[in-house]
C-alpha cells in the first residue's frame, strides 16, 4: 500500500510512524515546513 500526507507537520511523522509498524510500504509527505531551518528535524 502507499499513502500520501500533504501539510500535516508532526501529525504525519506520527502517522507515519504507526502506519509503517501496521505494514504501509511506502508513505509520501509534502509540508512547507519540510526544508524549514528550524522545524525540518521534526517533519521528515
Amino acid at each position: 500500500m502507499r499513502l500520501g500526507f500533504i501539510g500535516f507537520g508532526e501529525v504525519t511523522f506520527e502517522l507515519s510512524t504507526s502506519l509503517r509498524q501496521e505494514g504501509v510500504e511506502m508513505i509520501f509527505i509534502r509540508d512547507v515546513m519540510l526544508n524549514h531551518p528550524t522545524f525540518d528535524c521534526i517533519v521528515y
